[in-house]
């Protein structure tokens, strides 16, 4: 079975996430056929491409020519004006943090400065939705299912639903992957982390997607009560350490799917949310080394590669 781990916008785009690695290494070890995607720097990649973005800029064009007036009106004309003079200056301000121009503090603030108003003007047509490089935020609320479901399909208002469409989901489905791991740790996270499952799902309704991070961790408590809504979207989650239940996961959809020999693993039967306890808590030390090997490292926004460094695992608070 081949397998595509993911870690979705937004996140700190200067180095990767450890979580991805970690688990591809652990796989590949066992074995597994895996394709590991920082799709928070991949779509990073793409927004900051004034060429791929032409079509929201065209698409802004167009509507103002309807006649649109209010906030949005008003947004759309400010952006139209200013992402002509801003596309001269992106291409030097994403230079500026992959060179030594990156300490200078001028320079480094500067690039930054284009980088956000850049990010601004090309999304206004989701309005008031908004992306930054560290951060994206919607109208819809990320601690609630309902309004996850709603911000999902909203093509209008939600800026992930054509980046991942256009961008992203035909490459994934392509490969024809058993199985999707979406990693997400942060509330950022959650929305664009959704969205690239529904769109997997709409195009491909048999794979496998399992949902993994600390966010959903630190919502055992509650995540019966909203599971059910979500498994529309997704069809597992995934506790605490992911690397042997993932495997052990893996194992039952290429043999007998008996899902309740898979700890740590949260799945629906029957209209039943099923939570498989006690949770299984691995020994770091039988880890092998993260596995970057398919990653972009040169597409991170510093002039040095910065690789992660893990030295203990789980919470001194958690007992």
């Amino acid at each position: 079975m081949k397998v595509v781990l993911t870690f979705p916008p937004s996140w700190i785009p200067s180095q990767p996430y450890l979580s991805i690695p970690s688990l591809t290494a652990y796989l590949r070890r066992a074995g597994v056929d895996v394709i590991q995607r920082d799709l928070n720097i991949e779509t990073l990649e793409v927004l900051l491409d004034h060429e791929k973005m032409s079509p929201l800029h065209k698409k802004m064009v167009d509507e103002l020519k309807t006649g649109v007036n209010g906030e949005r009106g008003r947004r759309l004309k400010t952006a139209v004006q200013a992402i002509p003079g801003l596309a001269e200056k992106l291409p030097l301000a994403k230079v500026n943090l992959r060179t030594g121009m990156f300490f200078d503090l001028d320079y480094y603030l500067e690039s930054l400065k284009v980088i956000d108003r850049w990010m601004e003007h090309i999304l206004a047509a989701y309005h008031p939705s908004a992306v930054t490089l560290v951060d994206s935020q919607t109208r819809y609320s990320v601690y609630s299912s309902s309004d996850i479901l709603a911000a999902v399909a909203d093509e209008k208002e939600n800026p992930f639903f054509w980046l991942f469409k256009e961008h992203i989901v035909p490459s994934i489905v392509k490969e024809s992957p058993g199985l999707v791991g979406i990693s997400i740790t942060s509330t950022s996270q959650i929305i664009p982390g959704f969205t690239l499952a529904h769109l997997i799902k709409k195009e491909a309704p048999d794979t496998h997607i399992t949902v993994g991070g600390s966010i959903f961790t630190k919502l055992v408590d509650i995540i019966p009560k909203v599971a059910e809504r979500l498994f529309t979207l997704v069809d597992s989650f995934i506790l605490f350490e992911g690397e042997y239940p993932l495997l052990r996961l893996i194992e039952e959809l290429e043999g007998q799917r008996d899902f309740k020999s898979v700890p740590n693993m949260v799945y629906s039967k029957e209209g039943h949310t099923y939570i498989n306890e006690p949770f299984y808590i691995g020994d770091p030390k039988e880890l092998p080394t993260p596995d970057y090997d398919g990653f972009p490292l040169r597409q991170y926004h510093t002039p040095r590669l910065v690789l992660p460094l893990q030295t203990s695992r789980g919470c001194y608070c958690r007992r």
